[in-house]
């Protein structure tokens, strides 16, 4: 079941399934908050292009999306302001995520307009996005 906003991912491995090489999929940078409103971080929050270096995606913005946050998450980063932080990002694949760890809502609690934007402006960054199952089942003798 995709994450509502309110059960936000803990760690990396509840967003991140493989990616090839960190030094090649990563990046570093820093982080604005283009809302007017302090943003407490979640793992996966989804980040465009700014100016100087990365800034969260909006709900109108999902075609635009050039990776998601790996780290930081529980900080907080005040209204309209950019962290002095450097944070890591995925920019790029080979990259396989787990979509429904992807926070639903941007950071001013908004709904992404359409989810499956999301989707292809990540696999266009050759990031595969793929659903947790609901069932797992395991094979017995």
């Amino acid at each position: 079941m995709p994450d509502t906003g309110k059960n936000k991912p803990k760690t990396l491995g509840d967003i991140l399934i493989h990616e090839e090489s960190p030094m090649f999929c990563r990046a570093k940078g820093t982080l604005k908050n283009g809302v007017a409103k302090a943003v407490t971080l979640a793992l996966g929050m989804p980040v465009i292009a700014d100016s100087t270096n990365f800034e969260l995606a909006v709900s109108t913005e999902e075609g635009s999306v050039i990776g998601i946050l790996l780290d930081g998450a529980g900080d907080v980063i005040a209204l309209s302001a950019t962290s002095t932080k450097l944070y890591s990002f995925l920019v790029r694949g080979p990259a396989v995520i787990n979509y429904d760890a992807i926070p639903q809502v941007d950071q001013a609690d908004v709904a992404w307009d359409t989810d499956a934007e999301v989707k292809a402006a990540l696999l266009a960054l050759h990031i595969l996005s793929v659903t947790e199952p609901a069932v797992i089942s395991y094979q017995t003798n």
